[in-house]
């Protein structure tokens, strides 16, 4: 696809409403199942993480997404509906941790891992630490006794 093609499609996809870009649905409460988009022949990478993460939030609604990470294993077929399975693998206090398979046809495409936490209440910013220390010297100076740690040591021998 040449490249002026591709930049419009992407532009057409942006002022989409995410809702209905997203669509997903339930098929009890840890499976549901998508049909993405098909982008000639492609299912985006982005749209299968935004899809594994909505099934995991899902099954947490009171808790804001707290850590995502995805491995993509092989390329989503486009033109088939994709199975999100959701595992419940810890329901904590104040965090709870899914693993979600993305699969079609009992084949995995990918695994989102997620946590969700419950918000607290607290300081929004944290105390920062002293930028330096007596003389001006940085805290790592100091601990080293002046000498500075983060130079080049190829001239220390090794004697193994």
């Amino acid at each position: 696809m040449p490249k002026a093609r591709y930049f419009l499609r992407m532009c057409a996809l942006r002022s989409r409403a995410l809702d209905d870009f997203l669509q997903l649905r339930a098929e009890d409460d840890d499976r549901f199942v998508a049909s993405p988009n098909n982008h000639d022949g492609h299912v985006f990478g982005g749209e299968t993480f935004g899809l594994a993460t909505l099934a995991a939030a899902r099954t947490c609604p009171d808790r804001p997404a707290h850590s995502l990470h995805m491995h993509f294993l092989r390329p989503a077929p486009a033109d088939t509906p994709i199975t999100f399975a959701v595992d419940r693998t810890r329901e904590g206090r104040r965090i709870a941790h899914r693993r979600v398979e993305v699969q079609h046809d009992g084949r995995l495409f990918a695994q989102l891992v997620a946590s969700f936490m419950t918000p607290v209440e607290g300081p929004d910013v944290v105390a920062r630490s002293p930028a330096s220390g007596r003389d001006g010297a940085s805290p790592c100076k100091q601990a080293t006794n002046g000498k500075d740690s983060s130079g080049d040591h190829a001239h220390e021998s090794d004697d193994r």
